[in-house]
């Protein structure tokens, strides 16, 4: 899949999902972003250590630097990580992604 079939189907899942986001689209979207130590972990794991939201966003600035379906994908997996808090890895983790 394409970087921009992969954000088609994340913004379309996220408009079109009432509540939490799957864990797919949780996965793809942290990996839009993960470049440090907690994100990498979500995004290999499934793991959702302590700072994993700030590691992502830069302590949340970035959501206020994206566009639209940037900052709902980015809203979506912020309800995703507060649900998920305290997580440990994910068993066939690595088989998740968007679809």
């Amino acid at each position: 899949m394409s970087a921009y079939a992969d954000e088609h189907a994340v913004f379309t899942h996220c408009r079109t999902t009432p509540g939490l986001i799957s864990d797919g689209a949780a996965r793809t979207i942290a990996s839009w972003w993960a470049d440090e130590q907690a994100g990498l972990s979500f995004v290999t794991t499934g793991a959702v250590p302590d700072g994993v939201w700030n590691g992502l966003t830069d302590r949340g600035t970035v959501i206020h630097q994206v566009n639209a379906p940037h900052r709902m994908a980015l809203e979506k997996l912020r309800d995703y990580l507060t649900h998920h808090a305290g997580r440990g890895p994910v068993a066939g983790w690595v088989e998740v992604w968007v679809r």
